[in-house]
């Protein structure tokens, strides 16, 4: 453990302040300042060095963290959690070494109108000018209106933004950066007792009821920010972004992008990529500098970014030189995007957004796959509006293009993958969202938009494959973690992966290669609602239903009739590929095999299943069952590529005595406002890793209350990837 000390240099009176005199580590007597260090009062901030053996490391992890979101906030409750331990032995065995934030750190989309009318006229006064966005006359108006209209109306028509609530949507770059502020610290927050705070804040006329509800929350925000900056201050943090740190459905499908960047009305297509760069800046400064220090070293990169904004921010945000640092932040390549439908930056020393960090002193690695600025469209994945993902190998392995897979030469024990939505969903929500598109008759693109029905790598079988074969032939030693966090809810699941090196049959080994894949998802850290409850008591919530406008139960063309009340069945789901220069004839036999097996008991074929395979794309089947889908098998074991089984597992909660064979709330899905800590450990003789969840139901203490072990063996006999001999595979 190092202690630390900042020291700022004043140099209009040329002195130098520490943080000690400031009064950051001894507090003054404002209740609402704590100390900065985990101790005694005046005790300095501190943190770990992640250890060189995976055994040893912690990782804490959360995401989707709204200024208005319902309950506390599950950041604040981890910084408490560790003031509250802080002389246990509870601190040492969970303090982390790292904290992952893995995609909406901040919505810029749908800001809590009382702290976007607070922080939008914070903006100004610290820029000390109104910066340029769209005419002065507009541009007024964004500043000036507190109820936001003209800003909705402005998103809205100049900006072809979609999201739900617009009125309070960041769109210049001084109020992005101001989101990021307010959201870490309570330095630009107004340090006034709650009781006359309100009026300071809102500096419109008369609150409705519900301004005075978003009120509350914004003050139950601020009020957990000091644990907040706290736990920063004291654990090493990466970040990763998603869509909401831009806006809701940030490149979420091609439509998307014709109606935006790549419109045909040049008004349009300015101001979104004008909102978008200004979004990406401020997430460039505010999270990826930490991130990927040496790239911000760079001076034909990061550095150049860094120094070309600097001299625009000096000369007052002006209009005419924002191209002198937004080439740097990577706008789509339009030409490249209308002949291949891929997004690539129009630069090629526009920055990354994917990074890996890693010390030669390690055995394991961690690796943040950007999945929001890279992406194929156009492609038929059961419905027109899926995006399948790219994976930025050229990062990660400048040896390896997008079409080849890596040589297994890694000498990692574990690798740590971000990627920001779960590649492994939970089956009960997976069937609604596939049944629903299923139907587009009954689904309008604005439901399936709202809703985020064709986010998720579920619909996104290529990208799902791409993803789990390049971290499968990675082939770390025990597993490889991934980190997500998108949905709301919590759980974890288990991947066991078994697949050929090579795609020419007459050259493969008799054995095949296997590997364990883990999925941890915590979310959200501050976005709990009536859904997320339901599904934490295991119920599925009615007003999910409701909300995609529907008639059917679970894909059936019934009316709705009675709703199942149990999440009940945990059952695994079998996926088969072939590569995509695999001849033709093996995936016909394979798929066949797979229609005539449609009517197998407990095998149910054909879900999200691709009826063509194309030349330069893999052919894949995913099945589901209880049991190994023999039938489909057969004696076409020999034709598949890869194949896989993934399972969602169940945990079991901290304050209950031996788990009763019912399910109990939380035990499967933690829908609390939550935040995850990922650990390893020994059990009976075999290597686990531990996955926790910190959260509060109703009033209770934040304390780590569900926990999921799994065992870091691909051949574990708790899940069997196959009965089969290994003479038929």
């Amino acid at each position: 453990m190092f202690s630390y000390e900042v020291t700022f240099r004043d140099l209009m009176n040329s002195r130098s302040v520490a943080l000690t005199d400031e009064g950051v580590l001894t507090p003054p007597t404002d209740p609402s300042r704590v100390s900065l260090g985990y101790g005694p009062t005046g005790t300095p901030p501190s943190f770990l060095i992640p250890p060189s053996d995976y055994s040893q490391l912690r990782i804490a992890h959360a995401s989707c963290r709204s200024t208005a979101g319902q309950g506390v906030d599950a950041l604040a409750d981890l910084g408490q959690w560790m003031d509250r331990n802080v002389n246990s032995p509870e601190f040492i065995a969970r303090r982390p070494h790292m904290l992952l934030l893995t995609g909406d750190q901040i919505y810029a989309d749908s800001v809590n109108p009382i702290v976007g009318s607070y922080a939008y006229r914070v903006a100004r006064t610290l820029a000390g000018v109104e910066e340029a966005f769209f005419s002065p006359s507009e541009d007024e108006q964004l500043t000036s209106d507190s109820r936001t209209d003209a800003r909705s109306r402005i998103a809205a028509d100049y900006c072809s933004i979609t999201a739900g609530t617009r009125s309070g949507h960041a769109l210049r770059f001084t109020e992005y950066l101001l989101l990021h502020f307010l959201s870490w610290s309570p330095a630009l927050w107004p340090n006034r007792p709650s009781s006359d705070l309100t009026q300071f804040l809102w500096s419109g006329a008369e609150m409705s009821d519900s301004e005075r509800v978003e009120i509350r929350r914004a003050l139950l925000f601020r009020d957990g920010l000091v644990h907040v900056r706290k736990l920063l201050a004291n654990v090493a943090t990466l970040m990763s972004f998603d869509d909401h740190e831009i806006t809701d459905d940030w490149n979420m499908d091609k439509q998307w992008m014709d109606t935006s960047v790549f419109s045909r009305n040049p008004t349009i297509r300015e101001c979104s990529r004008r909102y978008q760069s200004n979004g990406l800046l401020a997430f460039a400064v505010c999270q990826h500098w930490g991130n990927a220090p040496q790239v911000f070293a760079n001076r034909a990169q990061g550095g150049a970014l860094l120094s070309a904004a600097e001299q625009w921010a000096r000369r007052g945000y002006p209009m005419i030189e924002r191209s002198s640092w937004n080439q740097y932040i990577g706008q789509p390549d339009e030409v490249h995007y209308q002949r291949t439908g891929r997004l690539r930056p129009e630069n090629v020393n526009a920055l990354r957004w994917s990074y890996r960090v890693h010390d030669v002193t390690w055995n394991y690695d961690i690796l943040s796959i950007d999945g929001r600025t890279r992406r194929t469209f156009g492609e038929l994945i059961r419905v027109q509006v899926a995006a399948s993902r790219e994976i930025d190998l050229a990062l990660l392995d400048p040896t390896v293009s997008e079409s080849v897979l890596p040589a297994p030469t890694s000498p990692l024990e574990v690798s740590f993958i971000v990627v920001s939505q779960p590649v492994l969903n939970l089956p009960i929500l997976q069937d609604i969202k596939l049944a629903a598109l299923a139907r587009p008759a009954l689904v309008s693109l604005e439901t399936v938009r709202d809703q985020d029905l064709s986010e998720g790598w579920d619909l996104d079988a290529i990208g799902t494959s791409r993803l789990l074969l390049f971290a499968a032939t990675r082939q770390p030693r025990k597993a490889t973690i991934l980190v997500s966090g998108d949905v709301h809810y919590s759980y974890t699941g288990r991947v066991a992966l078994q697949y050929f090196r090579q795609s020419n049959r007459t050259s493969r080994t008799a054995h095949p290669q296997r590997a364990l894949i883990i999925q941890c998802v915590s979310s959200g850290a501050r976005n709990e609602d009536s859904s997320t409850i339901s599904l934490h008591n295991n119920r599925i919530p009615f007003t999910l239903w409701r909300m995609l406008q529907l008639n059917f139960l679970l894909g059936s063309e019934r009316g709705v009739g009675p709703l199942p009340t149990q999440i009940s069945r945990i059952v695994p789901q079998w996926t088969f590929g072939v590569e995509s220069n695999s001849p033709e004839s093996v995936w016909n036999s394979l798929y066949s095999s797979a229609v005539a097996s449609n009517v197998a008991s407990g095998t149910r074929v054909g879900r999200n299943i691709l009826s063509e395979k194309t030349t330069d794309r893999p052919g894949i089947v995913l099945v589901e069952g209880t049991e190994w889908p023999s039938r489909l098998w057969g004696v076409h074991a020999s034709q598949a590529d890869w194949y896989w089984r993934s399972d969602l597992l169940r945990g079991r909660r901290a304050d209950l005595r031996p788990t009763p064979v019912a399910l109990q709330p939380g035990e499967l899905i933690v829908g609390h406002n939550n935040v995850g800590l990922i650990s390893f450990a020994e059990n009976n003789g075999r290597r686990i890793l531990r996955h926790e969840l910190l959260f509060r139901p109703s009033n209770a203490l934040g304390e780590f209350r569900t926990r999921f072990d799994v065992v870091l063996d691909p051949q574990d006999p708790a899940f069997p990837l196959s009965p089969l001999p290994i003479s038929l595979i």
